[in-house]
This record gives structure tokens, sequence and C-alpha cells, in this order.
């Protein structure tokens, strides 16, 4: 598939389906995070505050029993806290956090051809036009798996992650710190450098996907990987989040989406999975 500029390019790998996370919502940061979740309370009816999380060493379990609907126990904001410690790499990530799996997915990305042509682009780039090197963008990076791989097969691509987590992006600099890509940072190990001019090629951010720290066009090639796509909401919001990916790619730029494959789900579903 060639890259026509200078509309973007949208690539989806793995065959999927845009509408295929839709059962699925990532509530809007705009959610009261004050609100309790329906159904939450003791035996007698009396209202708990906020139940604890499995793997918070200064929190007392708490056992609610049957409960008539587990879904409404979830928290609105139940991402903050999914995401926002070791918890979701010690049971959901545990599963990707091996580097031959990171490598693999890289290589699926290398082999489509528009993607590979931007990325083999960066290391024919002359001198004279290092002043524009060629910029990758990766939202919902996570622990910055792929970006991480991607700086390192690639040394004059120019990485940038982005993520709601404070504790991922955090684990993800310090990969990068320990693979010698980014600069350390002695007084925090996990903080940006105050003035980047060590090394500016990979960047680590924080905030929502929705709102991309950087100005109009300035990326080459944009992903989106572990079915990150498709959790708000509403469809208004995933649209206004594919309105800001067209705000800061380049003409002739990438976009890929890694998402799971709807049909597949629907004819195989079931209540319950187990790891």
């Amino acid at each position: 598939m060639g890259v026509i500029p200078p509309s973007p390019q949208v690539l989806d790998i793995k065959d999927a389906a845009m509408s295929a996370n839709h059962d699925q919502h990532l509530p809007s940061p705009s959610d009261s995070e004050s609100e309790e979740p329906e159904g939450m309370g003791d035996r007698k009816g009396s209202k708990i505050e906020e139940p604890c999380s499995i793997g918070h060493a200064d929190a007392d379990p708490i056992c609610y029993g049957r409960v008539k609907d587990p879904e409404a126990m979830v928290s609105k904001t139940w991402w903050k806290s999914v995401f926002g410690d070791g918890l979701y790499l010690q049971t959901d990530g545990d599963v990707v956090e091996d580097p031959a799996i990171t490598l693999d997915e890289v290589r699926m990305l290398e082999s489509r051809p528009a993607v590979r042509a931007i990325l083999e682009r960066s290391n024919k780039m002359p001198l004279s036009d290092q002043d524009k090197p060629v910029r990758v963008l990766e939202l919902c990076c996570g622990q910055g798996r792929h970006a991480i791989q991607l700086a390192e097969l690639y040394p004059n691509l120019h990485i940038y992650g982005h993520d709601q987590s404070q504790y991922l992006i955090g684990l993800a600099r310090s990969r990068a710190q320990a693979a010698n890509l980014i600069p350390r940072n002695e007084d925090s190990p996990q903080a940006s450098p105050p003035s980047p001019t060590y090394d500016d090629r990979v960047q680590f951010t924080v905030g929502d996907c929705r709102f991309i720290p950087h100005a109009d066009n300035q990326f080459d090639f944009i992903l989106m990987m572990g079915n990150s796509f498709g959790y708000f909401s509403n469809d208004q919001e995933d649209v206004e989040l594919l309105k800001e990916i067209y705000r800061v790619l380049r003409p002739g730029g990438v976009v890929v989406l890694d998402l799971v494959d709807g049909a597949h789900m629907r004819e195989n579903y079931s209540p319950r999975s187990w790891e």
C-alpha cells in the first residue's frame, strides 16, 4: 500500500475492525472521580468509601460476598488504578513482558511496506537533513516496549512515547536510561531531564492521548499498540482522538492501530477467561 501525500495513511494491522473494542469502553477523564460504583457496600447496606486494590500493602482486603452486578462494582475511573502501579505488569502486562514478543511485534510493523519505508529513511538521511529527523510517536505506550525497541534498532529515529500512567512512563524512562537512550537524572531517576540537551531523540510524556503535547505536523509514523484504541465512553471521543492524531501527523504520514479482530471475538466470546 503506497503513501499518497498529503493525505495521511491509516494501516490496521491484524486485520481488525475499529469498532471491535466498543463493548468495553474506557471512561472519560471528565467522569467524576468521587462517584461511587453502584452496588458497593457491606452486607448491612452501609457505604464503603473505597475498596482496596489487590497489591496495595497498606490496605486491608475487603470481601463483598456475592454481588448481583459485578460490573456495577467497577469504578468509572478504574483505569487510573489498573495502570497506576506494578499490578498491571503482574497480570495483563506479564504476558507481553518478553523481549522476543516485543521484537516480533516490531518485525510485524516492519512488514508493512509503508512503515518500513519510513523507518529505513531514517538510516539513509543525509547530514544536511539531520535537523528534520524522522519522528515516531507511540500513543498509550505503557512501559515503552515498542518505543525502546525501535530506538535501539534505528539509532537515527526520534521516538516519543505518551501514556496516561505516571508509573508506566517512569518505568519506560528507567528502561531507556538503562539502555543508554536517555540521560540519567540522579535526583529523580524516573523524571524527565530539566533541559534534555544530551539526546532529544527518545522522550516520554504523561497525559491524555486526546491531548498530544506536540505541535502540528510533527510525526511521520504514529502507532497505538495493544488494542489501545476504542475504549472511550462514546464514539465521539474516539473521533476526537483521531482528529488529534491527524493534527500532529505529517502529510504522507502513516498511522497503525493494533486492534483485536472483532469478528473473531464475537464468534469465540466467553464471559470468563483464565490466565
